[in-house]
């Protein structure tokens, strides 16, 4: 052995005990720069307290974990990275603890699970958190209680290849941002038994690549109250009411409420039990390049708007839902431009099958300023009729109606559809026919009797709940 390499191998040795890795050994790691390849490393329960505690300046705060499952709560209060070897490093919280508690700044995670049945990671107040590879697991909670993967108020987090996860069967939710600032890229979130994600308080959630699965909720997967969400290739997709719950209330792809503000490019909501996109009040959505097909009480639904625009719908695809492509109950400020509404499957409403397209419904619809906006709009095999516009009472103008190339189609002799554009208890404004480019039902439509019956809401029906 040549003299040189005795100092080395001496340093290593003095330094194991004290956690910390040499080098070599450091590049099992996934590491940061910042951690220029060293690391103290834990590798049983009794070492990470002990090296989230001694972490110093000098060795970078970087605390690497082996394979091994610790069973521990962590409260990490000063800048640090902690790094695992994938779902293989584990932190499990004792039972009713939670797993890492975060407070401090500029923390960064990568390849750990952490686990726990109250809340698996738990952050306060900590601006620059980082997550990369990190799975968050809800474990079933004790009985009357519910744990969550991720909760935080206030701060600030970036997540990277990050998977929540619960059980479908057990009391789990995948977590809340209050007042939180999010970025998110390629994150999923599967198999809650509880609720979704709740975005509340002013939050931001940027949100690209990934989705949410295989949910059961009494509310919505994603739910944005008085906050923004900008989407961005995201799936949310078989969404469920708990066993005791109802499709009235639960089994929601998305709610957005109370100013909320969805921004979403090729966002894709199918397979929903109940609504998939349903817009309260003075929420917004922007929607451009979506695929809403497959729920189970329409696609998207929009209530009560008042005098605020409440949905623009570009190139998009609503396909497949039953009971109505889209339906407004008194909601004005719509826009849908370059859009294929077809396929819509029939639904029981009271006494009467209804399967239409889009519905419009509301005394508001006689107000010029309640505008209702179809350009370049193909209804297509729909179970009962294409569009609907239904005044509620009267028979006065719906002056906000307006239509520049819509379009009614029939694949088929024998697809399904029996009207194409419906106006009721009101009067097409004037020069409305003339946006329509092809009707093949127009001699149906003029021989309607008698109003059809359509789905209307009222607010416990599809009441908005956090």
């Amino acid at each position: 052995m040549r003299p040189s390499t005795i100092p080395l191998i001496f340093l290593c040795a003095a330094v194991f005990p004290l956690l910390i890795a040499c080098d070599n050994e450091a590049k099992e790691w996934r590491l940061p720069e910042a951690c220029q390849d060293r690391c103290a490393v834990v590798r049983g329960t009794d070492d990470l307290a002990d090296a989230v505690a001694n972490a110093t300046d000098a060795w970078n705060d970087c605390v690497c974990i082996d394979v091994a499952t610790i069973t521990t709560a962590v409260t990490v209060s000063k800048p640090l990275t902690i790094v695992g070897k994938g779902s293989s490093s584990r932190i499990v919280a004792p039972a009713g603890e939670r797993g890492l508690l975060i407070r401090s700044d500029d923390v960064t995670l990568r390849d750990i699970e952490i686990a726990s049945d109250t809340v698996a990671l738990d952050i306060a107040q900590a601006d620059g958190v980082a997550l990369s590879g990190v799975r968050l697991v809800a474990l079933p909670p004790a009985e009357g209680a519910v744990s969550f993967a991720l909760a935080m108020k206030g701060g600030s987090i970036t997540l990277t290849d990050t998977a929540l996860t619960g059980s479908p069967d057990a009391a789990t939710a995948a977590g809340e941002l209050a007042g939180s600032q999010a970025v998110l890229n390629g994150v999923t979130m599967t198999g809650f038994g509880r609720q979704g994600l709740v975005v509340t308080g002013g939050a931001g959630l940027r949100w690209t690549g990934g989705g949410i699965a295989d949910i059961r909720t009494e509310n919505a997967a994603l739910f944005v109250t008085g906050s923004s969400a900008t989407l961005n290739d995201i799936i949310i997709e078989k969404i469920a009411a708990p066993v005791t719950g109802s499709a009235l209330y639960g089994g929601r792809g998305i709610v957005a409420t109370d100013h909320a503000i969805i921004e979403a490019t090729a966002l894709t909501v199918r397979d929903c039990l109940s609504i998939g996109i349903l817009i309260d009040g003075d929420a917004y959505g922007i929607l451009d390049e979506a695929v809403v097909t497959g729920n189970g009480m329409t696609g998207i639904w929009l209530q009560r708007s008042g005098d605020v625009p409440q949905l623009s719908l570009q190139d998009s695809t609503i396909t497949g839902n039953r009971a109505a492509g889209i339906a407004a109950f008194r909601s004005c400020g719509l826009g849908i431009f370059d859009t294929r509404i077809a396929g819509t499957l029939s639904a029981q409403w009271h006494d009467a099958l209804v399967g239409d397209g889009l519905t419009a419904y509301g005394v508001e619809l006689d107000d010029a300023d309640c505008v209702i906006r179809l350009e370049r709009v193909v209804f297509a095999d729909n179970f009962r009729a294409g569009f609907i516009a239904d005044g509620a009472e009267g028979n006065a103008a719906l002056a906000g109606l307006s239509f520049s190339g819509v379009t009614v189609e029939r694949s088929t002799i024998d697809a399904p559809g029996k009207y194409g554009i419906v106006i009721q208890n009101g009067t097409a404004p004037t020069g409305l026919s003339d946006g329509v480019t092809a009707n093949p039902f127009d001699s149906a439509d003029a021989a309607l009797a008698a109003p059809l019956p359509i789905m209307t809401g009222t607010q416990d029906l599809f009441s908005v709940y956090q």
